[in-house]
Formats: structure tokens, C-alpha cells, sequence
């Protein structure tokens, strides 16, 4: 008799056993998730009436069994023991029992019994089962047999087998449950998450990548066509292509359950990255500020070049190095993990597209590479090879840049803006933090714009795409003892470790910093405390008086330049107290702010202004505590006639002295009225006496003070970047001053933040092709000195080209020729698609005021205020 003959069939007991037949059909199409909710629904829609039981046992043996085949062995333990239970029950209640139903529930529980291992169990059903023969048929009773047979292998070959001492090298299938998990938490990826787990025998403690089936397939379908490749690359990798060594994770077991797919590795106590990190503050606030552990930075890079020309030997490129994918172990040795994104080049069916990696560690050649799986596959196809090992050799050289310096080489507010700086060759500089000038040659060494020139580079020889099949060639450039990569280990900047007779593979003691890299950061912290609690140390103890504690200048020259940059870092530099600890001169720390490597300002680099994100109308002032009113940010342009003229020692005494009042006036007018900057360019170098008053401005007001001897510099305050530039320099096609004009004026262009330009000299006098090329960046002002004032614009149209220098008309660099309407979006006006920028000069004594409003950056004003006797 069906369920749907009984008398008492109702509403509820037709949905619930409708329920039960899609489940079936689920369960029998490998749909164990949606036989799951189907079953569980099914049995929310019955009853707690005592006539359901029998649809109820049904159910719950469905289930248990769906809860088997996901190896939720417990659970189906549970749902199992219920039914058994609600039979019991009813059979005790004087109904008749239902053969079919005990025997079905009591083999579903003693199946699952005997997963769990519990043998005493799971015999004592089986035998009570066999006992009643008149109970069951035949056909049940051999189906009880086999499951006695099945119970008594199991067991014999878990007696048999000897204690497990470690699970690293077992040949056996393992279990998840067989580990339990350990509440960290170590990471997250787009699909993944790693978990700290112990084997529950062997005790041993473990990193565990979980990657859920579910989460992957539906970013495959949304937007990552390529991660069932990236799974599976990880394991090949790791498990298949890659032999051990000591600075690759190792991997010892892949493993899966119908929704999880798992990656048992070794579990490694550290990282790079936290290395580079400092809690600096009572807070316990991290910063970014670099190693500033010079003696292990140097056995890291070298370790980490032996694990590359490892990598690189067997024919696989990491193509995402960075120092988040580096951990250390227990004797802080490096390894290098994730290799999800990895590149093949022996074995090429996984590999995606070329376009993969973090954008601040992309290659040239990365970002220039396919972005599609079809268009990777077509041009697989044509026999293009795409990036090979120089491209971990660029990632390499961004991951030293890090440790030196904290922050990436191409640091921008978004990805497309760093990808144009990679491509645009000459754009990597040496901040303050690599102190080291080895270092800094190394690094500019891996970071060679062309592939082919970077150091070890021609140390493999890799398939190309003339030669797509062709094998993996290594060669010693150096004559030594064969390996590709000699040529990096044998760089000066290792010399020190080659002297001491050390090897990559021989580095078995634990990685120390010296004494010294240990003081560099309590040193910096230590000068901040003494600034702000020992108010009358500049006049106790001013810089150079030899005191032990207080006299910065008594450092060397390395040490006061990592001490410098974390100072930097921690944004404690841009204080004026801070500042004038390393300078002698009270004024040449007011006014020395220009950093020539970088063509910065300290305290006003795009990283202390929050990667110039424009401010709100109300927010902390960066020199103060408290929270001001700011509908606009005014710049000031301090312009007198010393300034202008070269000829200032010929001025006779009245001449002088009605100069000196005028400047006086403009100090005054300047710091009653308070503008968030205040920019000072000069034709020629500023005589002692100009830099006396200049140093007079208040120490609240941030000032650039740039003249002839000074090279061309950026400043951002509040959102707004300044360029100043030098009138007198070469502005020919290869000098650095233009390329460096064209980089700030397409990242402006793009990010649409206000720019004013300012020349120590007369804007007419500039070429046509900077004048445009500055308006084309949406250049909202170019300032400049004259004897006399001159105020006109110079306008862009969109699709207009720049002509070249020495060229008239227009020329043909189309490449760096991008149309203004292609970067803004279809709502916009059409009249943003050209821009006009105003061209100003002044001669007179005075201070040019530019306002801008934070909302509306398009709306400003300039207007020049004259300062009279």
C-alpha cells in the first residue's frame, strides 16, 4: 500500500511526499545540495501528528543519506537514529510495525555507524537484524550479509595498520574529518580561505586551503572564466611540476568532499609583509615603513633569487610575486606561496590569460599582455608565448623596492593610473628609504623597462614564440657553477654575503637583524616623543651641539636617511620640530622641503595628503586638531621683485630697504590670512637675506620655496597638486623635466583632481608643446614671473595632438594622444571635451591668491592682490 492509499492523507502529506519524489530525483542525478532542500522541506511541511510518522521516516532516511554521500557523517548519524527512534516509538503504541521501514532506517544507521568507526555499534544492529529471519527477506538478508562482511574488513584493516606517527607522507586517502580546526583565521581569497587545522591523531598542526565549489563556480560564471585553471595549476604545481625546496611552500596532500575542495600545507609562523609594518602608535596603528632590517632584507633577496631560478629552471613563472605571497618559517627563511596564477611553460593547457597579477607587481609586458581567455587561447594558438621569467624578475625588483621603502614604485589612487605609469618607461625613483646605493642599482637593474636587458634575464632561455616547443635553456653568464642566476647572487649588493662563503641552500641559521637595524625605529619614535614632550629642546639642545641623546646630525649619513623615512611614513617628518632636528640651520629647515629624487615635498606628497582625495566640506587639518569649516582651499603665490631679478646685489640702499618693506608687508599679509599653501619661485638663487624673511611665514602654513639651484617638484595639499617647474631647463623630447610633465599631466587627466602649474620664470618663454600639453591635463592655472603682469589663456580641443619640440603644427604621437572624451563618461557636457587653461605672470610685489572650491573643482577664481608701501 502507497502513502497516498491511507485514510488519512492530507494536504500536507501531498506536498511533503511531492517533495520527497523531486528529491529522489535530485538525489539520483548527483544533486545532493538541492535533494538536501527537498528533503528538509519536505519534512518542515509535515505535521507533529503522530499519523505522519511513516512520510516522516522516509524523509529522514532520504536525508541521512544525502548527508552520507557529503560525508556529514554525524548528521546522517542523527537524522538515521531519529526515524529509528519514531518506529520504536510507534510499534510501542501498539501499531503494527513496518518491516520495511525498520529495516530501511536501521541499515541507513548502521552504515553510518560504520563510517564513524564505531564497530560495537554498528555489530550489535547487524546481528539483531540477522537474528529475526522471519523478519526480513531474503533478498534483505544478504544485503545485512555484505554489510556484516563490510564491517568486519573495516575494522580488521584499522586494527592492522600501524599507529600513524605523521600524515605528511601517508599514500591513504585523507579526511577532513580527521582534522580539527584551530580558530585562526590566516587569509581570504576571490574563492579561498586558509584556516589552521591539527590532525586529530598525529597532533600535527597545519595551514588548510579551503576553496568552496559553490563560491568558485559562480565567480567563474560572473567574472572569472579562468579558476577552475587556477585551482588546478596550484596542485599541479605543487604537487607534480615543482620538486621540494626549502623556499617553496610545500604541499602534501589535495583533497575533496562534495562542497570543499582542500590543500593541506605546511604551516609557516611569519611573513614579509608584517615585516614591513610597524604599529607606531599608542594605538597600536599600523604603517607601512619597510623592513629597515638592511642585514636581512639582503638574505631574503638572496634566498628568494634561488627560489626563482628554481621556479624558472622547471619551466613555471609565479606571475604574481609580491610580498604578500611571501611568508617566513620558524628561522624566518622566505617562502613563496600562491600559485594559483602561475604560468607553465612545459606543461600549457591551465594557462590563463596574461593579463593576471597585483597591479602595482605587473610587468610591462604584463600589462600590455591578453586580458580574455579566448584571446589568450587564440594567441596560444598562434604561437605567442606571452610573459616568461624577466616578468617574476620586474615583481622581484617592486618587492624589494617594498622592504626598502614600505610602499610600491608606482604608487597611485587606482589601478589604470599605476598601469600607465609601468608602461611609461622612467618613472621609477629613489625615495629617501633605500639608503643603500646597491640596493637602488639593483633594483633599477630587475626593473628594466625592456624584458630582455634585466639583470638575469639571459640566464634562461625560454620557448618563445618562433620556437613554441622548445625546451628550457639554462646558461651561467658568469662562468660559474652553472646556475642561470649567478649573475644576480654576484651583483655588489651581495657581496657581503659572498664573502661570508654563503650559499642560498646554505643558509641554516635563523635570519637576524643587526643591532643597528633594530634601532632605527625606536630611534625615529623616540625623536617624535622629544619634539612634542621636551618643548625648549631646539633651544637646549640644537642640532650639531654633540649631545648623546638629542644630536641627530651626529648620525651617518645611512642611518639619518632610514630614520628620515620612517619619520616619512608615519607622516611625524612634515612637523616642524621634527624636521629641524637633522638640519643646523633654522632656516634652511624651514625652507629646505625639496626632495631631489623624487621631485617631492616633504609633508606634502600625494601619501600625506591620502592619495590627493579631495576633502570634504568639513575635516581635520592635517596641521591642527581641529575640525575646520572648508568650502575652499586657497593657494597662495608669493611673487616680489627679488624674485624676478638677477641683479639684486646692484640695488641701492633705498631700493633695498623699500623691497625688504614690501616683502615684510606680503609675510604679514600672508600669515594673518592663513592660506593652506603658499608657493615662492625665483629665477635665481634666493639670497640670505630673502630666505630670512621667508622663513618669518608661519610655521602652520606649508610653504615651497623653489628657485634656480632646485630641480622640478610636485606638492599636494588637500586634494590640489602643484607642479613647479624650471623655466631655463632643456625641453627637448628625451629630458627628464617633459617626460616628467607628461606622466603628472595624463595621471591629472584621468583623475580629474585640480592642478596648478608654476615656472620660476616667463610662461610665454615655455615651449608650445609643455604650454599644451599642461592644458590638456586640465591644468587649471600656469603661473609665472615677469617684469610685466600678463594674464591670457591657452586652449585644448579634444583629439588634438602635441606637437613635438622643434616641430610645428601637429605631430604624430598618437600613443600619448588619447582623446578627453574617451575618459569621460556619456552624461557629461560636451564642452568638457576641450579645456581652457589660464595663463598668468607678475612682476609686482604681491601675493596671487587661487581659490577653489571643494565641491565644484571647475569653479575657482585667481586674483592678485598688490602689496603697497
Amino acid at each position: 500500500m502507497t502513502i497516498e492509499e491511507t485514510s488519512d492523507y492530507s494536504s500536507a502529506q501531498a506536498e511533503a511526499d511531492d517533495l520527497r519524489l523531486r528529491g529522489n530525483h535530485e538525489f539520483k542525478q548527483g544533486n545532493y545540495d538541492a535533494a538536501l532542500s527537498l528533503y528538509t522541506a519536505g519534512l518542515n511541511a509535515l505535521s507533529t501528528d503522530e499519523t505522519d510518522y511513516k512520510l516522516r521516516v522516509v524523509l529522514l532516511c532520504n536525508r541521512s543519506a544525502v548527508y552520507f554521500q557529503q560525508e556529514e557523517y554525524e548528521r546522517s548519524q542523527e537524522d538515521a537514529q531519529t526515524a529509528v527512534d519514531l518506529l520504536t516509538a510507534s510499534s510501542s503504541s501498539n501499531n503494527l510495525p513496518n518491516t520495511a521501514l525498520i529495516n530501511k532506517a536501521k541499515y541507513r544507521l548502521t552504515k553510518t555507524l560504520i563510517a564513524l568507526q564505531k564497530w560495537s555499534e554498528a555489530s550489535d544492529i547487524i546481528q539483531s537484524m540477522l537474528s529475526a529471519t522471519t523478519a526480513i527477506e531474503l533478498e534483505q538478508e544478504k544485503a545485512w550479509k555484505e554489510l556484516q562482511c563490510q564491517l568486519q574488513e573495516r575494522q580488521q584493516q584499522t586494527e592492522q595498520t600501524a599507529p600513524e606517527t605523521s600524515i605528511k607522507t601517508v599514500l591513504r586517502p585523507i579526511s577532513i574529518k580527521e582534522f580539527k580546526f584551530i580558530n585562526d583565521t590566516l587569509g581570504h581569497g576571490n574563492f579561498s580561505e586558509i584556516v589552521v587545522v591539527q590532525h586529530k591523531v598525529t597532533q600535527e598542526t597545519f595551514a588548510l586551503k579551503r576553496i568552496e565549489k559553490k563560491q568558485a563556480a559562480d565567480l567563474a560564471k560572473r567574472q572569472h572564466p579562468n579558476v577552475y585553471n587556477e585551482i588546478q595549476m596550484e596542485r599541479r604545481i605543487l604537487l607534480e611540476r615543482l620538486p621540494p625546496h626549502p623556499y617553496i611552500v610545500q604541499m602534501y596532500h589535495a583533497f575533496q568532499d562534495y562542497n570543499t575542495i582542500y590543500y593541506l600545507m605546511e604551516l609557516y609562523p611569519y611573513d614579509l609583509w608584517n615585516q614591513c609594518q610597524w604599529k607606531h602608535d599608542e594605538n597600536q596603528n599600523k604603517c607601512m615603513v619597510g623592513c629597515h632590517k638592511f642585514s636581512c632584507c639582503r638574505q631574503w633577496m638572496f634566498q628568494m633569487v634561488d627560489a626563482l631560478e628554481h621556479m624558472h629552471r622547471h619551466g613555471i613563472v609565479h606571475r604574481d610575486l609580491k610580498t604578500e605571497n611571501v611568508l617566513l618559517n620558524a628561522k624566518r627563511h622566505v617562502v613563496i606561496i600562491d600559485f594559483g596564477t602561475a604560468k607553465d611553460c612545459v606543461k600549457r593547457d591551465l594557462n590563463g590569460p596574461e593579463f593576471v597579477g597585483t597591479p602595482d607587481f605587473m610587468s610591462p609586458e604584463a600589462v600590455n599582455g591578453t586580458s580574455g581567455m579566448e584571446e589568450a587561447q587564440t594567441a596560444e594558438a598562434e604561437g605567442a608565448c606571452g610573459a616568461n621569467h624577466a616578468a617574476d624578475l620586474w615583481a622581484l625588483g617592486c618587492m624589494f623596492y617594498i622592504m626598502q621603502t614600505g610602499m610600491t614604485p608606482f604608487s597611485c589612487p587606482s589601478p589604470y593610473l599605476a598601469f600607465l605609469k609601468i608602461k611609461r618607461e622612467g618613472c621609477l625613483r629613489r625615495p629617501v628609504g633605500i639608503v643603500e646605493d646597491e640596493a637602488w642599482d639593483l633594483i633599477q637593474q630587475l626593473m628594466r623597462h625592456d624584458p630582455t636587458q634585466r639583470i638575469g634575464a639571459s640566464g634562461f632561455v625560454f620557448p618563445s614564440a618562433s620556437n613554441p616547443l622548445g625546451k628550457i635553456v639554462e646558461h651561467d653568464m658568469t662562468e660559474g657553477d652553472g646556475r642561470a642566476y649567478n649573475i644576480i647572487r654576484k651583483h655588489p649588493y651581495f657581496a657581503e654575503l659572498i664573502e661570508n662563503h654563503a650559499t642560498s641552500n646554505g643558509m641554516t641559521g635563523t635570519v637576524l637583524p643587526s643591532l643597528r637595524d633594530l634601532c632605527i625605529r625606536p630611534l625615529a619614535q623616540a625623536i617624535h616623543q622629544d619634539a612634542w614632550r621636551y618643548v625648549a629642546l631646539l633651544d637646549e639642545h640644537p642640532p650639531g651641539d654633540g649631545s648623546p641623546r638629542y644630536d641627530c646630525l651626529k648620525l651617518s649619513n645611512k642611518d639619518r636617511r632610514a630614520v628620515m623615512h620612517v619619520l616619512d611614513r608615519c607622516q611625524w617628518l612634515r612637523e616642524p620640530r621634527v624636521y629641524a632636528r637633522f638640519f643646523a640651520d633654522s632656516i634652511d629647515a624651514r625652507l629646505n622641503k625639496i626632495r631631489f629624487d623624487t621631485h617631492d615635498v616633504v609633508g606634502l606628497t600625494q601619501m600625506n595628503d591620502d592619495q590627493g582625495k579631495a576633502p570634504k566640506a568639513t575635516l581635520h587639518d592635517p596641521y591642527g586638531t581641529l575640525a575646520v569649516n572648508l568650502p575652499q582651499i586657497v593657494v597662495y603665490q608669493l611673487i616680489h621683485p627679488w624674485f624676478i631679478s638677477n641683479n639684486i646685489d646692484t640695488e641701492d640702499e633705498s631700493t633695498l630697504k623699500h623691497h625688504a618693506k614690501l616683502l615684510k608687508l606680503a609675510i604679514a599679509f600672508i600669515n594673518k590670512s592663513r592660506p593652506h599653501m603658499v608657493v615662492v619661485t625665483s629665477v635665481s638663487p634666493l639670497t640670505k637675506k630673502a630666505r630670512k624673511f621667508l622663513a618669518k611665514i608661519s610655521e602652520s602654513i606649508p610653504i615651497v620655496v623653489h628657485d634656480k639651484q632646485s630641480t622640478f617638484v610636485q606638492a599636494w595639499r588637500l586634494g590640489v597638486q602643484c607642479l613647479v617647474m624650471q623655466a631655463t631647463q632643456d625641453f627637448n623630447e628625451t629630458s627628464e623635466q617633459l617626460k616628467w610633465i607628461r606622466e603628472q599631466a595624463e595621471q591629472c587627466r584621468l583623475s580629474k583632481h585640480p592642478l596648478l602649474a608654476f615656472v620660476n620664470g616667463d610662461p610665454r618663454g615655455l615651449p608650445l608643446t609643455v604650454v599644451k600639453r599642461l592644458a590638456r591635463g586640465r591644468t587649471l592655472l600656469l603661473s609665472g614671473l615677469s617684469p610685466d603682469s600678463h594674464i591670457s589663456r591657452v586652449h585644448y580641443h579634444a583629439n588634438e595632438l602635441v606637437s613635438k619640440i622643434g616641430q610645428t603644427g601637429i605631430d604624430g604621437d598618437r600613443d600619448d594622444a588619447i582623446s578627453l572624451r574617451s575618459v569621460d563618461s556619456d552624461e557629461e557636457d560636451e564642452s568638457r571635451d576641450s579645456f581652457s587653461m589660464q595663463v598668468q605672470s607678475h612682476g609686482r610685489a604681491g601675493v596671487l591668491k587661487i581659490s577653489i572650491d571643494t565641491e565644484q573643482h571647475d569653479t575657482w577664481n585667481c586674483d592678485f592682490q598688490a602689496v603697497e608701501d
